[in-house]
């Protein structure tokens, strides 16, 4: 897959206006939190949701250079350093640990917002421009993102048999949101002629790799999912392009 860049916009501007627009959405949520319009648990998983969507769909803006991948890979590692300076307390932040954490306590916020920062910021280096990015980045950001929602219903649910602490609505959440993300962000680049797919089973490949990574959370230490569903989503998408 190739993208194309029809912003005539150089790095440093795709960058700054990239920027903008993840903090203006990251900082809606977290005030929308301060002001306990949403709960803790919903604006830290509005924001795992948002911040990848948004991020990915800048992408276009930066032209096709390694100049343009450097300055894209910035913005979520910056992101990173952040929660990472916040989780360690050098800089007290209470809107961020407020809208981030589930007990509020800064030190969660060393952990999966880290993961999930590092995880944005290495696919982007590794797999800039390239289908597999949107395969890694939205089943981590919709999939992990939407299951604890749905997952959470009680009436009609059941939890896992090989893990009582996930259900299956959460599990089928998980695979549903996840493969609709990835065939509904490669359609529009598409169809917007923003990138050409050389993936002709990406919908196929969408569905196959969501259920494996939704299978995988299933199976996974708590706080490591990240992780796990970023190697696995990785391994299954390549295997799957061989055919």
């Amino acid at each position: 897959m190739r993208y194309l860049s029809p912003f005539p916009f150089d790095a440093l501007t795709a960058f700054i206006y990239t920027l903008a627009t993840t903090g203006a959405v990251a900082m809606s949520i977290m005030v929308t939190r301060y002001l306990n319009i949403v709960s803790s648990n919903s604006s830290r998983k509005l924001l795992h949701i948002s911040m990848a969507a948004v991020f990915i769909l800048c992408w276009p803006m930066f032209p096709d250079t390694d100049e343009g991948k450097v300055y894209a890979m910035s913005i979520p590692f910056l992101f990173t350093v952040v929660f990472w300076i916040v989780g360690r307390r050098y800089v007290q932040s209470t809107i961020i640990v407020d809208a981030m954490s589930r007990t509020g306590k800064a030190s969660e916020l060393t952990a999966g917002p880290v993961q999930y920062g590092i995880i944005m910021t290495l696919t982007t280096f590794f797999y800039w421009k390239r289908v597999d990015a949107i395969f890694v980045i939205l089943s981590l950001a919709f999939g992990d993102g939407f299951a604890p929602w749905f997952g959470a219903i009680k009436k009609g649910n059941k939890a896992l048999w090989w893990n009582p602490s996930k259900t299956w609505f959460g599990l089928i959440a998980f695979a549903v949101f996840s493969a609709l993300s990835i065939i509904g962000y490669c359609y529009y680049f598409q169809s917007q002629h923003l990138m050409r797919i050389a993936d002709r089973n990406f919908v196929f490949n969408a569905c196959v790799v969501s259920v494996v990574c939704a299978l995988t959370e299933s199976l996974t230490i708590a706080n490591y999912d990240n992780i796990t569903v970023s190697a696995v989503c990785v391994l299954m998408y390549n295997y799957l392009k061989k055919f």
